[in-house]
């Protein structure tokens, strides 16, 4: 080390070597700086999108969620959003889940007009439990299991949900979710499609929809 300090006080001395050295520094930093600089550009907005979606569904609110999603998303996956989640028994039982809720943003990777976004999501295995119910006997017939998600039968099984929540009787999982984003009228959007619906909801949607 003060071998290298000694080789530095005489290039310092030095008029050429003491240009030389502050080129260096100048272009060093300019460097690190826009290294910097083009990271948080590149990645804060959709940092951003995805946290305010994050913080919309923890608070249930479809309509603030809805507004992270792109003009491009699946719109049947978005009207099961914005108007199941609203139905009672299911806003009840979300309510809960989401009071343990854990959306963690990892890596996003960018590419001019697309991204994707990777995020932990933390939820009981929902699709499990239905399962279980489904094969535990519920009174429920199997065309309206078929078609739970238009079924007034849904109540039933969102309550005997929130029951076995309230029991400690849901394990909890984490899955690791790819928000996709495009750029779109100035910003980044969510593109909503049933993957995500299904992924947000433990896996419930799977066995609502098929």
């Amino acid at each position: 080390n003060n071998l290298m300090l000694d080789k530095f006080k005489v290039m310092w001395k030095d008029k050429e070597d003491r240009r030389y050295i502050i080129r260096f520094s100048v272009i060093f930093i300019g460097v690190i700086a826009a290294t910097i600089f083009y990271y948080l550009s590149a990645n804060a907005p959709q940092q951003n999108v995805a946290k305010s979606f994050s913080a919309a569904l923890g608070r249930l609110d479809t309509m603030k969620a809805s507004s992270t999603f792109s003009a491009t998303s699946d719109k049947d996956a978005t009207q099961i959003f914005s108007e199941y989640f609203n139905t009672p028994s299911v806003k009840q039982f979300y309510a809960k889940l989401y009071t343990n809720y854990k959306f963690t943003t990892q890596t996003i990777t960018v590419s001019e007009s697309s991204a994707t976004c990777d995020v932990d999501i933390t939820l009981p295995n929902i699709k499990g439990a239905m399962a279980d119910l489904f094969a535990s006997g519920t009174g429920i017939s199997g065309t309206q299991w078929t078609n739970l998600y238009k079924s007034d039968a849904s109540a039933q099984v969102f309550d005997a949900l929130s029951k076995a929540y309230d029991s400690g009787k849901l394990s909890l999982e984490t899955v690791t979710v790819k928000l996709k984003m495009v750029s779109e009228d100035g910003g980044w959007k969510i593109v909503f499609d049933k993957d995500l619906l299904d992924q947000i909801s433990g896996g419930a949607f799977t066995l609502l929809l098929h």
